[in-house]
Order: structure tokens, then C-alpha cells, then sequence
């Protein structure tokens, strides 16, 4: 009886039914699983999030940060003649609605190794000092600063 291996097995028959649909739907112009896998980590300062593109140039890539948002958008390679083409192909595109505003001014992307890398400093608004007003025993209230 054949060792069923879940984590190996499960993608080699995911893989396969993917290349199959996208085969079969091709002449409709679409595509499933047309989202690129992709990470996102909240650090404390800023949030990152990482977009698996193998294969792909980055001067093909479009990049769109707001202070709520992402968007990555693009193409993935053709696979060359001859070759049976086992990875994700055509038109993608991922939008990400942040969990907390972003400042994009400062934003940076990075791609390497098929992963495009973009940290997004979280937004700081406006901070002031706020003064603690204390109330002496006497009733008379005096403002002591929060260290």
C-alpha cells in the first residue's frame, strides 16, 4: 500500500490541477489562482509584506502604496517553446487593505530572488505634550508634565 505524503502530494496534485484549468480555460482569457502568494508581518514599527513572483522582472511589476493599502500588479514569464510551463502564468495582481495606516512617503521595496520585499513605516500622527494637572491637598491645582 502506497505512503500517501500529505505536504509533498497535496502540491504536485494541486500544481497539476491548476496547470489543467488554466489549459483548459486559456482561450477565455482568465486564469485561476491569479493572486500571487504573499506575507504580511506586523513588526511593531512598521508592517512588511513579502509577494512571491519567481520568474518574473521587476521593471514589470507596478507597485501602488497608500496610507491604507497595497497593490502589486504585473505579469508573469511565458513558459519558453518546448518547455511545459509548471508555474503560474499571465496576468496577476494582489491588493492588500492594511491594518493600520502606513506612512508610503517613506515606504521601500526591495526584490530579490523572485520576493519583492516592501516595508511600510507605520504613520505617526501629530504628537504633543500633554500636561497632568494635579490636585493638591490645599484644592489648588498645579500642572505637572508626564516624564
Amino acid at each position: 500500500m502506497p505512503i500517501f505524503r500529505w505536504d509533498t502530494d497535496m502540491d504536485r496534485w494541486r500544481e497539476d490541477m491548476m496547470r489543467y484549468w488554466n489549459r483548459m480555460t486559456q482561450d477565455f482569457g482568465r486564469a485561476i489562482d491569479s493572486e500571487p502568494d504573499h506575507f504580511l508581518v506586523d513588526t511593531g514599527t512598521k508592517l512588511v509584506v513579502e509577494v512571491e513572483l519567481p520568474g518574473t522582472d521587476p521593471r514589470q511589476i507596478d507597485l501602488d502604496v497608500a496610507s491604507d493599502s497595497i497593490t502589486v500588479s504585473g505579469r508573469w514569464p511565458e513558459a519558453p517553446a518546448g518547455f511545459e510551463h509548471i508555474r503560474r502564468q499571465g496576468q496577476f495582481s494582489l491588493q492588500l487593505n492594511l491594518p493600520v495606516d502606513v506612512d508610503a512617503e517613506r515606504a521601500e521595496a526591495h526584490f530579490q530572488h523572485g520576493l519583492l520585499r516592501v516595508e511600510l513605516p507605520k504613520s505617526v500622527g501629530p504628537r504633543r505634550r500633554l500636561p497632568i494637572h494635579v490636585q493638591a491637598g490645599d484644592g489648588e491645582e498645579q500642572p505637572h508634565l508626564n516624564a
